[in-house]
């Protein structure tokens, strides 16, 4: 991630998940309190797409976040943010990156 400011942020992400394809893409987004919503725009299978994404800061550490989820023009958006789930069993750490 690559903060622009204060609340601002781009970056990359790469999912990579057993049993499931891999993509790989870039994220715009912005910081609301302890959550990270940003657009992730991915390549999978040599198809472009984008959807949403949330991540929630818990300590050092960030989960994701899952909830229902409405087409718009752009991709997929959640429906309402203030109601996502976040898996406390999948935990990602910062690392810094050369």
């Amino acid at each position: 991630i690559k903060w622009l400011d204060t609340s601002r942020f781009t970056g990359s992400l790469l999912y990579q998940l057993k049993e499931k394809d891999r993509n790989i893409g870039s994220l715009e987004g912005l910081r609301k309190g302890d959550l990270l919503l940003a657009d992730y725009e991915f390549s999978s299978e040599g198809m472009r797409s984008r959807r949403q994404v949330a991540f929630k800061r818990i300590q050092d550490y960030l989960v994701e976040g899952y909830g229902e989820v409405w087409p718009d023009s752009s991709g997929f958006k959640f429906r309402d943010p203030g109601l996502l789930n976040f898996d406390l069993n999948r935990k990602i750490y910062a690392v810094r990156c050369l």
